[in-house]
This record gives structure tokens, C-alpha cells and sequence, in this order.
């Protein structure tokens, strides 16, 4: 799936491949002539569908920072053999033009 996405000619890195690195994305992709680097956070899960993915404040503070170079996709039905997988870019232009919103959870 790596390959699927990549951008023509950019070299892929799966960041967490052998274990959780605890970075505010998941994988990266550099064009080798020393172009720009997008950072790429998938979310997924086995439902068919979902509104709701949990992000985290680095993760945010991240997206910001990075813009259109920060991408998320979205994985449905993650556990089968053809996944559904949606992707956007630049969450911060998506939050702004309220594309997108954030959703608080109050733990008890």
C-alpha cells in the first residue's frame, strides 16, 4: 500500500514499521533531489465507515506547522482485503474553511 501512495520518484519511510515511535505522523516521503517531505498520519478502523478519529495535540500542533505537507488518510474497514481509504491535505486550511471539525471528549 506504501508504493500505492507514494508520489512519482519520493522515497517512502513507514516510520512505526517495527515499532510505535510516538511521532506526530506515520509515514514520510522525500523526493530524492532534496524536495519537500510529506508526513502522512493514517487513521484506521474496521467499521464500514466512521465521522469520528481521534487525533492528538502533537498531531495537531504538527498538521499546523506543516500544511498542505501534512496528509491523513483514512482507513475503512481495515481488517479486510479490500479497505476503503479516503485522504486529505492541509487540516489547518480544512479547520479554518470549516471543512472539518475538532470534537472534545470529557473524560471522567
Amino acid at each position: 500500500m506504501l508504493k500505492s501512495i507514494a508520489p512519482p520518484g519520493a522515497l517512502g519511510c513507514w516510520v512505526n514499521e517495527t515499532c510505535e515511535q510516538y511521532k506526530p505522523f506515520d509515514i514520510t516521503f522525500t523526493q530524492p533531489n532534496g524536495g519537500p517531505t510529506d508526513f502522512i498520519e493514517v487513521k484506521a478502523t474496521s467499521a464500514p465507515q466512521s465521522d469520528y478519529f481521534r487525533i492528538s495535540i502533537q498531531e495537531l500542533k504538527f498538521a499546523a506547522e506543516k500544511g498542505s505537507m501534512y496528509l491523513m488518510y483514512f482507513v475503512f474497514n481495515a481488517m479486510e482485503d479490500n479497505p476503503t481509504v479516503k485522504y486529505f491535505s492541509n487540516l489547518r486550511n480544512k479547520l479554518d474553511t470549516n471543512q472539518v471539525s475538532l470534537l472534545l471528549n470529557l473524560h471522567k
